[in-house]
């Protein structure tokens, strides 16, 4: 499948032009110079023609920063692997000296380049169209990112170049979302996987702000890798970027099949870490606390800090916490066997009349305690879905049940099944005997 890569100087809309082609807002979109970071690669279709299509970092010649000189080096990546480069200018500023330097560097790369003019939002605007075709390029297409106006004829021709081919179906992959306070090491931990620089990794604060999706096999699995940006707590958001960027790493969580939290092993865990394993235990089906820079700390002291990592979220005692070096690699891979592992534990179907059996031995050994005058009872229970595993019990006091009854009868089923890493929901509705759920609860429990 050939790779569609849009390439250009900073805040020429490349970023819209990404999300109109993929018809989703994927990519960061900011009135700020170099918004846009790491590549994006997404899968595109038009006209029954399939394609992918990578998203780049304002391309900048000029060496200002270490984070231009990092986005440069993406760029570079991005033409080199794409068959097909939009070059991407804005119609409202006219040709700059920076489009032509870029200009000279695209037709020495002996790709095919389609020159897209952008922001030309009415027929008026199309009349400073011809002033780019000093640019080198025989073939001018002039859109409109955010209106679509024109967008439709540039794949049309980006269509007619590629040959024929029978579209694969998205097929089904676990989704591994990595998560995690900046600067503890995601995007290091990100390419040690896919064995490839694919995603800028500094030693600034922030540097990944898009979510980026890789779709890899890793040992028979079939995995789509998710990098995030970091996650920051409200008050250190000052900006309408960074609350977008949180935004998709949140996002992230709700799409991924499985959640691996990364945190500082070397310092002692933040109220932020926390709050971030809660969400992730709140919202993914799977949840796998990874411990890095532990090259920073002794060997021998590693049980130690696995114990501390532990005994600091009480509450979540189905945590898995693996100990690895990014940087070095250690446990790199374990990590994500032990992650894939969970997902699939995680699927675990229960037998109703297993389930049942823990419930009435449960309930006969430590009744819960009288509503009242009344007896507290639980005539059932079934498992209504997986990925994390739900139950519903029936019981006549359905909004009375304690918190520690709860946690007592979570702790009976996981001793009884291997749910390591992985939440379980539980669910209290009223009944008066055993049953199996309909469609209608199983529906309005999820909702709930």
């Amino acid at each position: 499948m050939i790779n569609v890569v849009i390439v250009g100087r900073p805040n020429v809309g490349k970023s819209s032009l990404f999300n109109r082609i993929i018809n989703k807002r994927k990519a960061v979109v900011e009135s700020v110079s170099g918004v846009t970071r790491d590549r994006l690669l997404q899968r595109a279709e038009w006209r029954g023609k399939s394609f992918y299509l990578t998203d780049t970092g304002g391309y900048i010649p000029t060496k200002t920063d270490r984070i231009s000189t990092l986005v440069s080096q993406q760029v570079d990546l991005a033409i080199d692997e794409g068959e097909i480069i939009l070059f991407t200018v804005d119609a409202l500023e006219g040709v700059t000296p920076l489009d032509k330097e870029i200009a000279d560097t695209l037709r020495r790369s002996g790709k095919k380049v389609f020159l897209v003019v952008n922001k030309v939002d009415n027929e008026q605007r199309e009349r400073v169209i011809y002033d780019f075709y000093k640019l080198g390029f025989g073939i001018i297409f002039p859109v409109s990112s955010i209106h679509g106006r024109g967008v439709a004829e540039l794949l049309d021709e980006i269509a007619e170049l590629i040959v024929e081919e029978k579209i694969e179906r998205d097929e089904e992959r676990i989704k591994l979302a990595i998560i995690g306070r900046p600067n503890v090491g995601k995007s290091s931990l990100f390419n040690r996987i896919i064995d490839e620089e694919r995603v800028i990794v500094d030693e600034e604060p922030g540097t990944t702000r898009d979510a980026i999706d890789t779709d890899l096999i890793f040992e028979d699995e079939k995995v789509t890798l998710i990098d995030t940006a970091g996650i920051r707590r409200k008050p250190r958001i000052d900006t309408d970027l960074e609350y977008y960027t949180i935004k998709r790493a949140i996002n992230a969580l709700l799409v991924c099949d499985a959640a691996m939290v990364m945190v500082d092993g070397s310092v002692d865990i933040t109220r932020q870490d926390k709050r971030l394993i809660a969400l992730a235990g709140r919202s993914a089906g799977t949840v796998v606390i990874i411990l890095n820079k532990m090259d920073l700390v002794p060997r021998k002291l590693w049980n130690d800090v696995i114990r501390y990592f532990n005994d600091a979220l009480p509450y979540m005692t189905y945590l898995l916490t693996v100990p690895i070096s990014a940087k070095r690699g250690d446990g790199v891979f374990d990590a994500v066997r032990i992650t894939i592992d969970a997902y699939k534990r995680s699927s675990i179907k229960m037998d109703n009349e297993v389930l049942n059996g823990i419930l009435r031995d449960a309930v006969d050994n430590f009744p819960h305690k009288r509503i009242g005058k009344k007896k507290v009872i639980f005539p059932g229970a079934s498992q209504i879905s997986r990925n994390p595993p739900q139950i519903v019990f029936y019981t006549n006091f359905p909004d009375k049940i304690s918190k520690d009854y709860k946690r007592y009868l979570e702790k009976k089923i996981r001793k009884a099944y291997p749910l390591s890493g992985v939440p379980l929901v539980l669910k209290f509705l009223r009944g008066k005997k055993a049953r199996k759920p309909s469609k209608k609860i199983k529906a309005r429990s999820l909702e709930e």
